[in-house]
């Protein structure tokens, strides 16, 4: 299979973000910031383009390709930090499927209404099948997900491009085109605050792009062409995310948005668009988040492998750890060019999968991913999109988000002597994430306690494994040292 360029890496990039976002989180960011939504996705989309600029950079200093553990693995040489770090991006990751798989639900209970009937959860079933469907579809290996995900990428952005630019001109030619200046002017306090919450919320919908750093060796020329990938995908996305929250909230009076937040483009969508524009925006929703949920799966499958191989993640699953010293002979994403863990023809070390017991999936380099690792992520999605409510799932992967690229802006900062980088920069996402981060959970705390706590006790039970797997396994080191 020939390597993918630019515009393979940017719509991957692009559509990790709006597959998702644009179907799941955006209904709550509107419902919180009214008619100034837009400038929630765009404070939202310069903070997330301050935390790529500093991915980049990190991504071209250190040795091994990967994304936020590799680099922190390789500066500071601290496992329990970069397990820290892994654990936090890995649960956002999990968390992140559950909220597609809750809006593909919305969104299918919607087109197919009458299927909801006798009190039967039917939309947590639909949930846990469209989760149950794609961890069967990456079990039988990454061509068929990488078949899919072309369509499906393809699609879901023409649909999304085409909404926002006739929306827009709609509004405006309509006379009904409701940027929400009068609001802000008729309350410059909400209208800060207000746009600020919807930013940290929003958070969700802006990450996506840095699952190209998870398997760079599929791209020509991985470094520039993940740079450059990475300086488009967010502005593109932002821009979408502008163009359709002008005409959401153009369209539709906001009491009607908050009732049903995750399906709001549906009915903004009749006015102009008509029954078969709502009916093209419902299947584009099911195309789309059901391509993120594949999406995610398969780079969260890839990033556990590597955690595991670098010793900070426990190894249920038979996967080998190199005893923490960040490099791996299986890795897609460690910089390696696939010489390392396959021969010319295909085979490796660990290649008893090819004789049809599949065990275990492959990536794009046919770096061997245990079946173990994707059925785990997927049931514990299930379980999130089962049992948890679209703003405790939304809060819980923001703040996931968030704390990391604040966490790598703020690293880059500090290495910007080594790393040459404007500081300028990284201090954005630094101040933007360290900000939103309490705002979003002061929020909830006022507004809705019950979603806080849940949002506490989650938080605590994952940091709570995580220091009990490090002082108990031994992992400080590398717990599998040979």
């Amino acid at each position: 299979m020939g390597k993918l360029g630019l515009k393979e890496a940017v719509a991957m990039a692009v559509g990790g973000m709006i597959g998702g976002g644009i179907y799941s989180a955006f209904g709550l960011v509107v419902s919180i910031s009214g008619r100034l939504s837009w400038i929630a996705f765009l404070l939202a989309g310069i903070v997330a383009l301050s935390a790529g600029y500093s991915y980049i950079k990190m991504n071209q200093y250190v040795g091994d390709r990967g994304g936020a553990p590799t680099y922190f693995h390789d500066l500071f040489g601290d496992t329990m930090l970069t397990g820290m770090v892994g654990w936090t991006l890995l649960f956002g990751y999990i968390v992140s499927m559950a909220l597609y798989a809750y809006a593909f639900s919305s969104f299918f209970t919607k087109l197919f209404g009458r299927l909801a009937f006798n009190q039967i959860p039917i939309a947590n079933l639909i949930s846990i099948l469209v989760i149950g469907a794609f961890v069967g579809l990456n079990l039988m290996g990454a061509g068929s997900t990488g078949k899919a995900e072309d369509f499906l990428t393809f699609f879901k952005v023409v649909v999304i491009g085409g909404f926002g630019i006739w929306g827009v001109y709609f509004a405006v030619t309509g006379n009904i085109f409701q940027p929400g200046f009068y609001e802000f002017m008729l309350n410059p306090t909400i209208g800060i605050a207000d746009p600020f919450l919807g930013a940290a919320m929003s958070f969700v919908a802006f990450q996506g792009w840095q699952l190209l750093l998870y398997d760079q060796d599929k791209f020509s020329n991985p470094e520039e062409t993940i740079r450059k990938a990475i300086y488009i995908a967010i502005p593109v996305a932002t821009l979408l995310y502008v163009l359709v929250a002008f005409t959401t909230t153009s369209i539709l009076e906001l009491p009607v948005i908050m009732v049903s937040p995750e399906t709001s483009l549906l009915y903004a969508a009749l006015p102009f668009a008509g029954q078969l524009g709502a009916l093209l925006i419902g299947f584009s929703a099911l195309f789309s988040t059901a391509s993120a949920v594949n999406a995610t799966l398969f780079s969260s499958a890839q990033f556990s492998r590597e955690l595991i191989e670098i010793g900070v993640l426990p190894d249920l699953t038979g996967v080998e750890s190199d005893g923490g010293d960040g490099s791996s002979s299986e890795s897609g994403s460690d910089g390696s060019d696939g010489s390392d863990s396959s021969d010319s023809d295909g085979s490796n070390s660990n290649s008893n999968s090819d004789d049809g017991n599949s065990d275990e999936s492959s990536d794009s380099d046919g770096n061997q991913i245990p079946s173990g690792i994707v059925i785990g992520l997927g049931v514990l999605s299930m379980a999130f999109a089962v049992y948890g409510s679209l703003m405790s799932i939304t809060t819980f992967a923001s703040l996931a988000f968030i704390a990391v690229f604040g966490g790598v802006s703020y690293v880059a900062y500090r290495e910007r002597d080594n790393l040459d980088i404007h500081p300028t920069i990284p201090v954005v996402g630094t101040v933007g994430c360290a900000l939103f981060f309490p705002v979003l959970l002061y929020d909830l705390y006022v507004h809705s306690s019950s979603t806080f706590w849940l949002v506490v006790v989650i938080g605590l039970l994952v940091v709570g494994s995580e220091l009990v797997y490090f002082k108990f396994a031994g992992a400080q080191t590398g717990g599998a040292q040979s």
